[in-house]
Order: structure tokens, then sequence, then C-alpha cells
């Protein structure tokens, strides 16, 4: 069993007491209540945090995602130094409840869930009041239509407690209901409530039917799979030795020709062709007919039977990939809002969350842009790589990492069918980036880094499964993420848990002073619709490194430049540029947080011709990968300024945004002195 992190050494646990239910269900009272004849509790109350920590008019569901974030944060800290804790909430997304079920894994708390309900027009009764009297109150999104369809569908969850309060109870009443409860209950299981849903119109941890497997099955598909591999090879072996004679005589016949008449071999085929006899023409023709009909016969009995071979193989490989069932909705990605105010929390320094400057964005600057400065980026080989702590620390968590790593992998390609991009190989960052001020430079440490390496880390970061997985987010940021001591400057660190991906981002400046933008098409697999920068791509290992294109050679150093004229010219066949930035056209890098740690560089590039002469020149040469954009999309220079980014009014004008564009129109604004 795995050691709790709390301090258990006071002789009894700490506790976990969660105050849940539908809006409007007498929480807060029932929270009020408790907490006046236990004032041993440290409180955390959702509205509370909502407005005292996250500002903003509107109680959206990224604003209570990272209102969840930062209480369970401060939850955290309470439990490490065996202080019990009282959370008022209504608990409902799976995601919260299963940060709760980890925090209680943890530590080693026992978990008490309180439930408030009502009737629901006793609900709506109560909203009602509450917007008379309480304007500003967090809860300002809802309607009385959704606080009512919410308490009559509330699906009680059976080991907990559960407070009916349509009736007003007292103060006093609830108190001692709840000390009795606490005294006598036992604790509730944190997985099984963290896997419960409160609707009854939605089951989010209902799996899918599937197949059962037994040996003979198994065995059978094994031995389809090996027939079919049978049929095959024997047709092409027919194939082979019918058409063996002939092949044999026409290369003896050709070599005797072309010895006699090399030039003119060729051209006595085709005279020999058109004056043959009708006899010998149709007997040509009904060999090739006769060709093209084994052929159409092969051809149809590799598609009819690939299907089945298919499923045959996948039976037949049954276990050798492990299976991780997760809740519908375990996958989904977070806020911006979220994750930005998860690492505000943690983060040890105001010096070092100062490097994340754009309010509810997660870019934290690793290389911070400067008033007129601009810089090289060269990557050079690393022989020391860091050592991966992954394994050992997953393995302390109960989750084997090969296992891990193998199921993520194959689920990946199973959704998006990129099995071939396996071999992909990229550009790792292994430490801290170093200055170079004489060439105007940084010097970048890395390594090769495979595709598959970035997809079950980075794009892993966060799943969210209770009872399956551990805190993936926590599993790769290490001790220091409970601990609210995180170091992001520190590159070592974070390349021995994540890939550490090095990527480009480059914003191409028209002639008549626009921004040139690409808004991404519907059908790619990442970004779906997202409103992108003119360029961006990660770093090729093959393609961006100096000196000759000798396959066998393996590169020591890379050019960063090289990778943004390459992905330029394959998104949109421009080439036509300005000369670059001096000394490079670099700006700033930083690490998009919603991912784990994607490192990106930010670029500046211009281009002579202005936005008309752009897309029509684009349109009449269609780029190799012009499919993973729908169109253009042209952005004013002159609204790009550091005020209108920080404030939020940059975002009416790019609706859908990705995080790196902001974070390079930034770096942007601060190069060109854009106050």
């Amino acid at each position: 069993m795995n050691q709790p992190d709390g301090n258990s050494q006071t002789g009894s646990k700490p506790k976990i007491v969660v105050f849940c239910g539908h809006p409007c269900s007498g929480k807060s009272t029932a929270f009020r209540a408790f907490l006046d004849a236990s004032s041993d509790f440290h409180p955390l109350e959702m509205d509370d945090v909502r407005t005292s920590r996250i500002p903003g008019p509107i109680h959206d569901k990224s604003r209570r995602e990272a209102a969840y974030r930062v209480m369970h944060f401060e939850a955290m800290q309470a439990l490490r130094q065996a202080k019990s804790v009282a959370l008022a909430a209504t608990y409902t997304p799976t995601k919260a409840r299963a940060e709760i079920a980890e925090m209680a894994r943890r530590t080693g708390a026992d978990l008490y869930v309180v439930q408030c309900v009502c009737d629901g027009q006793i609900a709506v009764d109560r909203f009602l009041k509450r917007l008379k009297d309480e304007p500003n109150h967090a809860g300002a999104d809802l309607s009385v239509s959704r606080v009512r369809e919410l308490a009559n569908e509330y699906s009680r969850f059976d080991q907990g407690f559960t407070i009916d309060t349509t009736s007003d109870p007292t103060p006093t009443n609830i108190q001692s209901q709840l000390r009795t409860y606490l005294s006598s209950a036992a604790p509730v299981e944190p997985c099984a409530w963290a896997l419960h849903w409160y609707a009854n119109t939605a089951r989010l941890n209902t799996q899918p039917p599937t197949d059962k497997l037994s040996e003979a099955i198994v065995r059978k598909s094994k031995r389809s799979v090996f027939w079919h591999w049978v049929g095959l090879v024997s047709i092409y072996a027919c194939l082979l030795l019918g058409c063996l004679p002939l092949f044999l005589y026409s290369i003896v016949h050709a070599q005797t020709e072309l010895e006699k008449h090399p030039w003119s071999f060729a051209r006595d085929i085709l005279v020999g062709i058109t004056s043959s006899s009708w006899t010998d023409q149709a007997t040509w023709s009904t060999f090739a007919i006769a060709a093209a009909g084994i052929i159409g016969i092969f051809l149809l009995f590799y598609k009819e039977t690939s299907e089945k071979r298919n499923r045959a193989e996948s039976i037949g490989n049954a276990g050798k990939v492990p299976t991780f069932r997760l809740p519908e909705g375990a996958n989904e990605t977070p806020s911006d809002r979220e994750i930005y105010y998860s690492y505000q929390c943690r983060i040890a320094t105001d010096e070092e969350r100062a490097k994340m400057p754009i309010h509810e964005l997660p870019v934290y600057f690793l290389i911070p842009p400067q008033k007129g400065r601009s810089f090289r980026a060269i990557v050079s080989s690393e022989r020391k790589q860091p050592a991966s702590n992954l394994p050992s620390d997953a393995a302390g968590l109960g989750l084997d990492w090969s296992g891990f790593t193998a199921w993520r992998w194959d689920a990946y390609c199973t959704d998006y069918a990129l099995k071939a991009n396996g071999a992909e190989n990229n550009l790792r960052c292994v430490s801290n980036p170093r200055a170079n001020p004489k060439a105007g430079e940084y010097i970048i440490p890395g390594s090769r880094c495979l595709y598959t390496d970035y997809v079950v880390r980075e794009l892993s970061v966060n799943l969210c499964a209770p009872g399956t997985l551990p805190d993936m987010r926590r599993l790769f940021e290490g001790p220091q993420w409970d601990e609210g001591t995180l170091d992001l400057s520190d590159c070592s660190a974070g390349a021995s848990r994540y890939s550490l991906r090095i990527s480009v981002t480059g914003i191409l400046l028209t002639q008549d002073e626009y921004f040139v933008l690409q808004r991404r098409s519907t059908r790619v697999a990442s970004g779906i619709g997202s409103l992108g920068a003119s360029v961006a791509g990660a770093a090729d290992f093959q393609k961006d490194r100096y000196g000759l294109m000798i396959p066998r050679i393996r590169p020591r150093r890379w050019n960063l430049e090289k990778s943004i004229r390459r992905e330029l010219k394959e998104e949109t066949g421009i080439k036509n540029l300005r000369e670059s930035l001096h000394p490079g056209p670099f700006l700033g890098a930083a690490l998009n947080l919603r991912y784990g740690r994607d490192l990106n560089f930010y670029a500046l590039l211009q281009t002579p011709e202005n936005t008309w002469d752009l897309s029509a020149y684009r349109k009449k040469r269609a780029a190799r990968d012009r499919w993973e954009v729908d169109r253009l999309e042209f952005l004013d220079s002159r609204l790009v300024t550091q005020r209108s980014i920080l404030r939020g009014e940059l975002e009416l004008h790019l609706p859908g945004r990705s995080r790196h564009l902001m974070g390079a129109l930034y770096a942007w604004t601060v190069f060109a002195d854009k106050k």
C-alpha cells in the first residue's frame, strides 16, 4: 500500500468534509452552521474563492473550474499540515470530485460527503430572492428553468449523508445531524463518489459494451489470420508461376535483340505490335484481359477480407496492449483560465509569476521579449540526457508506466489514425537555453524527440480517471505540485518528466502593416478550427539541421530559422520575404502550460507583398500542406498593443485564437514598443 503524503503523527486522521448539492439547495446555510460548531476545520467555499481570487463578472464554466483548482490547492496545503478541511461547492463535475478522491488517497484523510437537497420550487424561490438581495452573487449566470431542472434531476449518492432543507431546518438541528454523521458513519469511498453522476439524464461513467473473449476465440482468430495470409501468398505464388515462363522468355529475347540493335529495340516493339496479325493481337488482348481479371480477383479478395483480418488480428493480439477504461469526459481539455490559476497559485515567487504576463493565458515566457531585441536560435546536440523520474514515481502511485505508454499511444493512433507518425523525429530541449550575446543567439541543448514521447507525456497531462489513473498533472510535475514551489524556468527538471518538444511560431507582417493569420481546417487532427499564427510547427530532426542533407550522418546542430522558413513554405507556399531581423527573427520563447511543456520560439517575418497580392499569390500557388488551413485572415497591426492584449480587447478580433498566437503577438508588442 502507498503511504499517505500527509502528516499522520497527530494520532487521528484529518477529515475532508464536502458540502455539495444542486444550486440553491442550502449548502451555504449547512456549511456555516457546521463551521459555527467546528472551528478546527479549515473552510473553503466555492463562491468565496470565486469572488475573492478569480476576478470577473461572470460565473462561467472556466471560472468555476479555476476556482475548483485554487480551492483544492489550498485544501491540500491544509491537509499537509494535518488540518481537517471543509469544502462547499456543487461538485457536479466528475473532474472536481476526482481531484478530491486523489487528495484523500494521497493524504490518507477520511472523506465525508454531505448532500443538500430541496424541492424544485423552493430552490427557484431562493434563487429569485438571491437575485434581488445579492445581484453580484457568483451564481448569477443561472436561470429559473436551470435551477428547477437541476433540483428535480439531482441523483443522490447512497454512501453520502443527505440533508433535506425544504423545511428550512435550524442551525442547531443541522449541527446535531452532522455531529451524529461524523461520529458514527463510515467514511465515503472516494473513487465511488468521484464516479457517481448526480443527474438522472446522463451517465458519464457508463462504459460502452465490450466483447468478452475466451482462449478458444483468440486461437480461432489467430488461425483465421494465418489462413488469410496462406491464401494471399498462394495467389501471389500462382501469379508468379504463371508469368514466370513468359517473363524469362522476354528477358532472353530482349537481351538478344538489344545486343543486335540497342537503339531500335523499343521502336521494333511498337512496330511489331501495330503490324502483327489480327490473331496475334487477339491473343495478346486475351492475355491482358486474363491478367487484369486475376489481378482484380486478388484485389477483391484482399479488400473483402481486410476487415475480417483486422478484426481477427485485434482479437489475436488481445492482452498485448493494456486497457485503461476512462469515463466519458476524462480526456477533456481544461480551459486556459483554469490552467492559468492552477499554476499561478503554485509558482513560488512573484518574479516567476510575472513570466505569465497575459492575464488568464497559461503561456510562461522562458525567454521574455525585450524592446528592440531579436536573436537567433540554435539547437546543439547534448550527449548527456536527463534521467526520467516518471517510471519510479508512477510505480509509487500504483501505475505501470510502460503499460500506460503502450496503451496511450495505441489509443491515440486509434483515434487519429497516426500510426505512421510514430517514427516522426523532432527536437527536445534537455536543459536551459544559453545566451551568446556576442553572436546574438541562444544555444538550446537538445536531442531527438519521438512523436510517441510527445503524445504519451504532453498529451496525457490532462487525463482524469479516478481509481484508474492517478492525478496525471501531479505525476508529471512531481512533489512541487502539492508543495506550491514550482520553478518552471528549470528546463533540466522539466525534461526529466516532459518531452519538451521544440516548436516555432511565426507571425508574418505584410507591406501594408497587416498580420497574416491562418484559420485551421475542421478536418485536421489538432487545433480544429482554431485561429493560428502565419506559420507554426515542430522543429524537424533531419530537415532543419546545419550542413549537408545526408541521412546517414547524425546531425549535431539545428537552426530554428530553417524550421520557420520550411513551415512557411509548406503551409502557405510563401517564399518572398524581406531580410530577417538582425541578428535573427526570434523575439522570445514560451511554454504552453495547457499541454505540459510545449516549448515554442516566437519569430517575426516580413514580406514586401501587401494583403491582396499575398492572398492572390497563395491561391495561384497551392502549398504542400495547404489542406490544413481553410483560409487566411488579416489582422491590422495597429490594433495589436500591450494594452489591448492585457485588457482582453484584442480577443474580440481573434475568435478561437491559439495560445501561442497570443504569445507571439505579445512578444512583438514588447519588441516594437507598442504600448
